[in-house]
């Protein structure tokens, strides 16, 4: 492997790399990287794997409600965020489980990578604004049901199959809130549970 990107590396907001270091100082001819990494132990042969993670302004503002966007407040936060992409934004598995990728367990080598920084005291909490989304969805779900309503009813007077439709949506809809499927849905689209 030399370089393996998760996210849109050429254009998004957030994107991870992982890539053969020492390959990449000897084609870079970096003899001061190599000789940094022969003081702290390396037998000059063994790869060197870096792993990294790239966001933009608009990303960091999400997180915490910007607490992590200046210098300072990024610095001293280092272990929060990288726990954050570590733990919760990407995680390499020995084999995902199909209902519960947070409890599937994670290669010997990721765990190396998750705790290269001490562990954090705090969480990091992404805030989406979905806004735009959820007027958009709502709109169409209205449409879909009075478009499936004006199919349904035998005249324009058919308030019996209005009510009937209106009864299934409730229904539908509290049954999928008492098995879960709506806070399942919710964390997956990164919503949180709290």
């Amino acid at each position: 492997m030399q370089t393996c990107y998760w996210g849109n590396h050429k254009g998004g907001e957030v994107w991870g790399k992982v890539y053969d270091k020492s390959l990449k100082a000897q084609k870079d001819n970096d003899t001061d990287l190599q000789e940094l990494w022969l003081l702290n132990g390396w037998d000059n042969n063994a790869t060197v794997v870096r792993t990294e993670f790239s966001m933009r302004r608009k990303f960091l503002k999400e997180l915490n409600s910007g607490t992590f966007v200046s210098l300072d407040g990024f610095l001293d936060n280092i272990n929060v965020i990288w726990e954050y992409f570590t733990t919760k934004w990407l995680r390499l598995v020995e084999c995902k489980k199909k209902n519960n990728l947070q409890t599937s367990v994670v290669t010997d080598f990721w765990q190396c990578v998750t705790y290269s920084f001490s562990v954090s005291k705090h969480k990091v909490v992404r805030e989406r604004k979905f806004s735009g989304k959820v007027d958009q969805l709502f709109r169409q779900g209205v449409g879909c049901l009075t478009t499936m309503i004006g199919y349904g009813m035998n005249d324009d007077t058919d308030l019996t199959y209005i009510k009937g439709v209106i009864g299934a949506v409730d229904k539908v809809i509290n049954e999928a809130y008492e098995d879960n499927s709506i806070l399942y849905r919710r964390r997956s689209l990164g919503f949180s549970t709290c």
